[in-house]
């Protein structure tokens, strides 16, 4: 039997180093559809995708409350040729 997990708000948004907002879905359609649950998001260059929340390293994000890091992204797919 699979278990229900709970997913506590509020959020840290992993971008990492991602660039494609394609590959960034997730946490766009978190911010877009939860957005009072999002407190930041956690990119490791400029480069990456830009969600319009503030930037926030782990231990910032959890000392303004937030309960889960949810990553934000997925691998970058590749077509066959």
């Amino acid at each position: 039997m699979i278990g229900v997990h709970e997913i506590r708000k509020p959020y840290l948004l992993l971008i990492g180093d991602t660039e494609n907002p394609i590959n960034a879905k997730t946490a766009c359609d978190l911010r877009d559809w939860t957005t009072d649950a999002c407190l930041g998001r956690l990119r490791f260059n400029y480069r990456a995708v830009d969600v319009v929340l503030p930037n926030l390293s782990p231990r910032e994000a959890a000392a303004g409350g937030a309960k889960t890091l949810v990553i934000g992204v997925s691998l970058e797919a590749h077509s066959a040729v």
